[in-house]
């Protein structure tokens, strides 16, 4: 294992991930090397090496049992508040805002509400069961209040889970991690599990009570008037009365914000969350040019006539260079992963190949030597591309 190990690392020093993706912002706020999450709990620190990773996902020292105890305990119990909030929602018709297509995502719900949120005056004049959902929202103080926080912790969930997994797979696995992406994954971890260390608190103050399946008396008879004012033809009486409406929810919603626990420790987040954003974005624009060179995928069918008329190999060979790049600014993306693998294996099928396919599978959660990988769900062709590529290389 090790002459195979010194191989991947001497092939993908070739193609390491560009400084740039060093994880600044978070560096800026903490010492690289004092080991700790942004709001002072242990964490996985930027001085983590893959020698420290290995030691310590291999230990059986009682106090890296609890750390990983804790982090399991937060995580699980942050997803069982956004299942019972997910229900929530389903109960007060919320997800009716949304086209059918969309079932019961709560971060498509926000995102959409978020652009009405402002202006909401259209959307209103329908008077049909979006608007209804809509008027029902823009009045329910505690929706708003914790509307970002629970964007926040359906985030913080999935980076905190990725990162352990992703961690994991190079202990257990054929994931290999440059020294940048393992100081980006530390911190993107230690940033996850300090926003729902707080985020928690939070959510379990806001958290929905048995006798609010359905809205209270206050509530349905602003909504209506919601929909009445939507009605008015007269464009400034309209606004002019939803100003009067709304403004004192909002303030509302402002007071109950800075009684959040989460709130003390914004001055903290705040910069690794924006550092986090920057990343991402710039992952995102990336993937979408990498899915668009390669042929077979949706995106790659609707290419560009320029990127159409390209030979299959030379869109290959720019989607490997531009996944890997892309990979970079997010260690974590799945779609950049399965193509870094995808775009090299179809010319070098070798362990830098299936690398970054077990990277991809670890992430859409499948691992090769579980008894029954992905708990026996019927695997999509990406990845079954993957897990043969892996098991393949293994025997």
């Amino acid at each position: 294992m090790k002459s195979k190990a010194l191989l991947v690392l001497l092939a993908l020093a070739a193609v390491a991930p560009p400084a740039a993706a060093k994880s600044t912002a978070f560096s800026q706020v903490h010492a690289a090397d004092d080991g700790l999450a942004p709001d002072g709990k242990r964490g996985f620190g930027l001085a983590l090496k893959q020698k420290g990773v290995s030691e310590l996902f291999r230990s059986k020292d009682p106090e890296d049992r609890a750390f990983f105890d804790e982090l399991t305990e937060v995580s699980n119990a942050t997803r069982a508040l956004l299942l019972s909030l997910r229900q929530h929602y389903v109960d007060r018709g919320y997800f009716q805002f949304l086209p059918g297509s969309a079932g019961d995502d709560m971060a498509a719900l926000h995102a959409a509400y978020a652009k009405s949120y402002d202006m909401p005056a259209r959307e209103l004049a329908a008077g049909d069961a979006r608007s209804r959902a809509l008027a029902s929202m823009l009045v329910d103080t505690r929706f708003n209040t914790r509307r970002e926080l629970v964007s926040r912790a359906e985030v913080a969930v999935l980076d905190l889970e990725r990162a352990r997994a992703v961690f994991s797979g190079t202990v257990n696995g054929f994931v290999i991690l440059s020294e940048a992406e393992i100081e980006h994954i530390a911190a993107r971890a230690d940033l996850a599990s300090a926003e729902l260390r707080a985020l928690r608190s939070d959510l379990e103050v806001l958290k929905p009570g048995p006798d609010d399946k359905v809205a209270g008396a206050e509530e349905t008879q602003l909504a209506r008037k919601l929909l009445e004012i939507g009605r008015i033809a007269d464009e400034k009486t309209r606004a002019t009365e939803l100003v009067a409406l709304l403004d004192p929810r909002r303030a509302l919603e402002s007071r109950m914000q800075l009684l959040l626990f989460s709130a003390r420790v914004e001055p903290k987040l705040a910069p690794l969350r924006q550092w986090r954003d920057r990343v991402l974005k710039t992952a995102a624009d990336i993937r979408a040019k990498v899915l668009e060179l390669i042929p077979g995928t949706t995106e790659g069918e609707a290419a560009q006539p320029e990127i159409a008329r390209m030979k299959k190999t030379d869109r290959l060979n720019q989607a490997a260079t531009l996944a890997v790049q892309g990979l970079g600014n997010d260690p974590l993306d799945a779609d950049l992963a399965w193509a870094a693998g995808h775009s090299r294996y179809i010319f070098v099928p070798d362990l830098v190949a299936v690398t970054y396919f077990d990277r991809y599978l670890v992430l859409v959660g499948i691992r090769t030597g579980d008894p029954i990988p992905g708990n026996g769900r019927k695997m999509t062709p990406r990845e079954q591309e993957a897990f043969d590529a892996v098991v393949s290389f293994k025997r």
